[in-house]
């Protein structure tokens, strides 16, 4: 704690021992008050004040009589006066270019300031408020000084800023703040909706938009076509055709299935220690016509009927099953001429085709040894009794509607295989 008659006891002896003053001049003067109320307040602040610092500050000054400067100001002056009869003309051009100038620097300033806007958060302009607000209870004035909140918050170039962030807080944010949120609103819907494989279009997108404008208070946005096109293009959206349509259901079930997907899996690296790479096999049936051809081709504009040739209309329509074996270890299964045909009336694989193809071609490739089989759920193919000869084998049967996602034929081979087929049709 501060003793202000100590302190003023100091200040005199420092006065007389540093300062030479004209002991002639010994008049009171209005002047000599203002200091000595203006020197008062400050030991008042500092006196009712928990705690304080000292900052110093260096500036240019010019060291001169006071009455030397007024006869110089007075001598420019009238030096002014006399020049401004003779160059009334120049100076009415340079004021205009004067102007001119001001106004570009007004508006570069100000678009400085918006652009500094930019970089403060809803939650910086509340603290930078705060701070400058701030009284002190004792005194009933501010906290702290305008140097002071510079130090705190340099980015704060001057007052007007101040004004400005109560006018972005009373409003929500600035103006990119609010597009952001804009943005970020929108996009969430949209993920929502997808997720749960709801129909988006453009319209349900201006809509979330104009929706959360209002609820932020922003009443020039109007969700335009090209804000619609931008809003697409920064999240990568596109239209797409739908290929395949499925019920609410399915929907709820998806959570279901992606744990069943993720349990198999869990079970199987469990097992996998107690095979060999080679004998984890994974086998699948996949259909291809007996002539593969596309239902597109380029044609003329305005033609009533576009036709298309085939070596036999009959055998677009009929079609063949192959089945294929993979294992964990990539190595080819059985011996080098390991493809095995046979016929049946339709092309299709039944349980006695499934029991011709364990015979002849499923045993003699693994023979004795311990094998794993992954299967899906087809009832064709996962009767017990069908492996009945062969001693260590174990199935394991891929659960219901996981096989796009966990099958490795579905995964990996089967659709590069019918593209392969397809091109060579096409060529």
């Amino acid at each position: 704690m501060i003793n202000p008659h100590h302190v003023a006891e100091l200040l005199s002896n420092l006065i007389s021992e540093r300062l030479s003053l004209d002991d002639r001049n010994n008049t009171d003067s209005k002047r000599d008050e203002e200091i000595a109320k203006h020197l008062y307040d400050h030991v008042e602040s500092i006196f009712e004040s928990s705690q304080y610092s000292f900052e110093t500050e260096h500036t240019i000054d010019f060291n001169g009589d006071s009455n030397t400067e007024q006869l110089q100001d007075d001598k420019e002056e009238d030096e002014d006066d006399e020049e401004e009869d003779e160059d009334d003309e120049e100076e009415d051009e340079d004021n205009e270019e004067e102007e001119e100038v001001e106004e570009d620097d007004e508006e570069y300033e100000q678009q400085q300031m918006n652009n500094d806007d930019e970089q403060f958060d809803e939650e910086f302009m509340e603290r930078a408020i705060d701070f400058y607000d701030h009284i002190n209870e004792k005194t009933g004035k501010k906290s702290h000084s305008w140097k002071a909140f510079q130090h705190r918050f340099p980015k704060v170039k001057n007052r007007s800023y101040i004004e400005r962030f109560r006018k972005y807080l009373e409003s929500g944010g600035t103006k990119k703040q609010k597009l952001d949120q804009i943005d970020q609103y929108t996009y969430n819907k949209f993920e929502k909706a997808r997720s749960k494989f709801h129909f988006v279009h453009d319209i349900h997108l201006k809509r979330w938009a104009l929706q959360k404008a209002r609820e932020i208070n922003d009443r020039t946005f109007e969700a335009s076509d090209y804000w619609i096109f931008q809003f697409k293009r920064r999240h990568a959206l596109c239209s797409r055709k739908v290929t395949k349509l499925i019920t609410q259901r399915e929907v709820v079930d998806a959570g279901t299935i992606n744990n069943s997907a993720n349990n198999f899996v869990n079970k199987i690296k469990t097992l996998l220690p107690e095979y060999r790479g080679q004998n984890v096999l994974n086998t699948d049936q996949t259909g291809l016509e007996i002539e593969m051809v596309g239902s597109r081709t380029l044609s003329f504009k305005g033609e009533k009927a576009t036709f298309g040739k085939v070596r036999s209309v009959h055998n677009t329509s009929h079609s063949y099953t192959v089945q294929f074996i993979t294992s964990l270890s990539g190595q080819p299964i059985g011996k080098s001429s390991n493809v095995t045909t046979t016929c049946s009336k339709s092309g299709k694989l039944t349980s006695s085709l499934v029991e011709y193809w364990i015979h002849n071609v499923l045993k003699p490739a693994v023979g004795n040894e311990k094998v794993l089989l992954l299967l899906d759920v087809w009832g064709g193919q996962t009767d017990q009794k069908l492996y009945s000869t062969m001693k260590h084998l174990r199935l394991e049967i891929i659960p219901k509607k996981t096989t796009s996602m966990i099958q490795p034929l579905d995964i990996t081979f089967n659709r590069q295989y019918k593209h392969i087929i397809r091109t060579i049709y096409d060529h």
